[in-house]
């Protein structure tokens, strides 16, 4: 059986639901006339670094003491269009998902009117890396009712069925026990489950949506929409229900089990009969020889083999990494045993993963510690162990986050420190004092993090250049991110309405870009994504 978590999300994204959850967790509308003056101070690199020291040096960084700035009165910028060229910054709100121009403006949204009175708000929406949104609109009662692809500027470009007419009808109708067969047949939860399972997957290259749907005959299968042909291919064709995967790195292939027996409770499960590989142009699904248990995708990078770890019903962690060839089936079981938490580099395919020691000493297993392994090196090698009394030690206190602007995995580990891991599994760098994981530029100049004040109240942001040292002194901070051209970090500032605010780097002195822009800050985090 297979047993999957459910999405933090929940199943659907109704507006009012929304809106409670932002003014619980930000406690209220914030006040114009009682926002903390913003203040920035600069601290000159030391002669020796202060917070880029080797591994078996532990230096922390020091603690400028704020001066205050010039008050700048925010203003928004001038109203204008959304710009065709881009980039824009996209997000979720109670009317779906909408972009705007980097200065705020230009407020549009993907699919005007795609939801109406009936609708219950929108149970998924995937943004490709090429601008393109897909989402799923979810009828009254919560359920699936039609998918709607478009892009900014282009508004909704196709708008596709979920159900067959005949199966709309009938999912409300109550099957043998009395219950809707929308709870309980197959076909119906394939579709959504109430927001276990995923249906839908952009290819990497931003080209393609892999989706699932129920639109001919009567059970559910895997379908692509192709942007660039606008063309709508249907890539699987059997009495069972497909639980997506995800692609090949070369977009070429979509890999998803066939499940049956799909069942809801505390939790989801259902029975796994086999591994398929689609090819995206139509031309044919291949069954996955020996793989008949529920897995899930870790990376696809070469033309035909890929990494994957399996999972059961029950409070077991996932198990056994094996490396898989779409043409033969398993290759090699990379490690037997236990893992707990993962994060994978997608360019060399290094997955960098912890385990804890097992009770069982007659169970497969590793000590205790943070592990890399990969199809090139497929022994595991150690890291780094828990146990403080061996070496080398790491005592990492939460999963590993793998960062392609800084090339390396970052491993949170105790007393306020991160620590870089390389691909090759050095442990090359330290930072000390800081309360999170960094957030680096885009081009990787700056590293920014989290206020260490329990009541959040600014941003500390370090040169990778330099050395320098900024305190931003800017009140109480919700979420934050860079912008595309990694000039300064916009981040959000109070609730009901949640105000956008931008802070340019060095400078430190925030404008207001959107009083009541209505992004999603938690569920779906905005992102910025470059024009056609």
């Amino acid at each position: 059986m297979g047993h999957l978590a459910k999405r933090p999300r929940g199943s659907v994204l109704a507006p009012l639901l929304l809106i409670d959850i932002l003014a619980a967790a930000c406690g209220g509308a914030a006040n114009p006339a009682q926002t903390p003056v913003p203040t920035v101070a600069q601290t000159a690199a030391p002669n020796s670094s202060q917070h880029l020291t080797p591994a078996s040096t532990q230096t922390a960084a020091p603690t400028p003491s704020p001066t205050a700035v010039p008050i700048v009165s925010p203003t928004p910028t001038p109203v204008r269009a959304l710009d065709p060229a881009g980039p824009w910054l996209v997000g979720m709100t109670d009317q779906g998902p909408v972009a705007i121009n980097p200065d705020g403006t230009g407020w549009t949204e993907f699919f005007a009117r795609a939801a109406n009175a009936n609708s219950a708000g929108w149970l998924e929406a995937e943004l490709s890396s090429t601008g393109w949104m897909a989402a799923i609109v979810a009828g009254s009662e919560g359920f699936p009712t039609s998918l709607v692809i478009g892009r900014p500027g282009m508004g909704i470009v196709r708008k596709l069925p979920i159900l067959t007419p005949e199966l709309e009808a009938e999912m409300d109708q109550p099957d043998e026990n009395g219950l809707p067969k929308a709870w309980t047949q197959d076909v119906y939860l394939a579709l959504d489950a109430e927001g276990w399972l995923d249906t839908l997957a952009w290819s990497p290259d931003g080209r393609t949506l892999a989706y699932v749907a129920a639109v001919d005959g009567p059970s559910a299968d895997v379908y692509v929409y192709d942007t660039v042909a606008d063309e709508v291919r249907r890539l699987t064709d059997g009495p069972n229900q497909p639980r997506l995967l995800g692609w090949s790195a070369d977009s070429r292939w979509v890999l998803h089990l066939e499940i049956t027996d799909i069942n809801l409770g505390d939790g989801i499960w259902w029975d796994t009969l086999g591994l398929w590989a689609a090819a995206v142009d139509g031309s044919q699904a291949k069954k996955v020889p020996g793989v008949e248990r529920p897995l899930l995708l870790l990376h696809w990078g070469s033309p035909t083999r890929f990494m994957v770890i399996y999972y059961g019903h029950g409070p077991l962690p996932p198990a056994q990494i094996d490396l898989i060839d779409v043409d033969t089936g398993p290759v090699a079981t990379l490690y037997p045993g236990f893992v707990y938490q993962w994060a994978i580099d997608p360019e060399t395919g290094t997955l960098a993963f912890l385990v804890d020691p097992s009770d069982d000493p007659a169970e497969p297993g590793l000590e205790a510690g943070l592990y890399l392994v990969s199809p090139e090196r497929p022994t595991p090698q150690l890291v780094g162990y828990a146990d403080s009394a061996k070496q080398p030690h790491l005592d990492y206190t939460d999963a590993p986050v793998w960062s392609a602007e800084l090339n390396a995995f970052l491993i949170p580990t105790s007393d306020d420190r991160v620590t870089f891991v390389s691909t090759a599994g050095e442990m090359f760098r330290r930072i000390e004092g800081e309360c999170g994981l960094p957030v680096p530029s885009p081009d990787g100049r700056w590293l920014a993090f989290r206020s260490c004040s329990r009541i959040s109240s600014g941003i500390r942001v370090l040169s990778e250049q330099d050395g320098r040292v900024l305190e931003l002194s800017l009140g109480t901070v919700g979420e934050f991110f860079w912008g595309p051209d990694s000039a300064g970090i916009y981040y959000f500032q109070g609730s009901d309405p949640a105000q956008l605010i931008y802070v340019p780097i060095p400078e430190g002195l925030p404008r207001l870009i959107h009083p009541d822009s209505g992004l999603e800050e938690w569920y779906w985090p905005p992102r910025f994504v470059e024009g056609p």
